[in-house]
């Protein structure tokens, strides 16, 4: 399995995860940590997958940042996604 699909399932893993959560589990700080953990280690794998993207095409990236607005203007993130995670990556809106 190449590295994009395995942070893609981890991903979805976590989101599944994450979906099983009640409110009222929040209340309980152990398994708050616990889904803080699960969001941590979904942002990671999302910056992960945009690293090797702009890897993979040769972008020459600088970091995360740099790779998600190379990877914006080579169109290879939609403008839907841009503007999903674009602010969290400091692309603005």
């Amino acid at each position: 399995m190449g590295t994009i699909s395995r942070l893609l399932k981890l991903i979805l893993e976590h989101t599944g995860l994450l979906d099983e959560l009640r409110v009222e589990d929040l209340n309980d700080v152990y398994r708050l940590n616990a889904a803080v953990h699960l969001l941590q280690l979904q942002a990671q794998a999302l910056i992960d997958i945009i690293m090797r993207a702009a890897a993979l095409l040769g972008l020459g990236v600088k970091g995360y940042i740099d790779a998600g607005v190379r990877l914006r203007d080579a169109g290879v993130l939609s403008p839907r996604i841009s503007l999903g995670i674009g602010p969290w990556l400091g692309l603005g809106t």
